[in-house]
């Protein structure tokens, strides 16, 4: 571990390991031998951040409080407002109610986002996440990851729970 004691095999499964690796064959597959193995353990505070303040992001270094906070859905996906959050970054956010379909576009860069489709136009490629964009009230809504994935910015989450988005 961390500290340098050796671990047994059954305390290792589950857990990141780092592999250090001796000569191996040429045969297929490689046979070789592990020479150390470090098993990395996360920190019992990192393993516990939330978004705990789901009404609240930080955007560019500015607080901004949203009007329609985030949720979880059914399988237990964070999901963010996107029109609120693109918009702070500077998109411009079009909304076509035929297709139910929310356009975002920024210089050169166009986005789709269609309700109901795991399928997100970034690029002229289809990006697949986590979950599909969902409709609440009249609100189009995106998983977290979209916002790394798709829009491409750095996303923390703080000790506190705080979302900082930074483009």
């Amino acid at each position: 571990n961390k500290s340098g004691e050796k671990v047994d095999k059954e305390e290792i499964a589950n857990k990141d390991l780092i592999v250090f690796y001796t000569i191996s064959t040429k045969s297929i597959p490689a046979q070789t031998t592990p020479e150390k193995i470090i098993v990395i353990e996360k920190e019992e505070e990192e393993r516990e951040i939330e978004i705990k303040k789901l009404d609240r992001v930080a955007i560019n270094k500015r607080e901004i409080s949203l009007d329609n906070p985030i949720y979880k859905n059914e399988k237990g996906i964070i999901m963010v407002p996107l029109r609120q959050i693109a918009e702070t970054l500077g998109y411009e956010v079009i909304w076509n109610n035929e297709t139910k379909t929310a356009e975002l576009t920024k210089d050169a860069q166009w986005i789709a986002v269609t309700i109901g489709q795991d399928n997100y136009n970034f690029a002229k490629m289809l990006i697949k996440l986590s979950a599909a964009p969902e409709l609440k009230g009249s609100r189009s809504f995106v998983p977290f990851n979209f916002l790394i994935e798709v829009l491409q910015v750095n996303v923390e989450i703080t000790k506190e729970g705080m979302i900082n988005i930074e483009n």
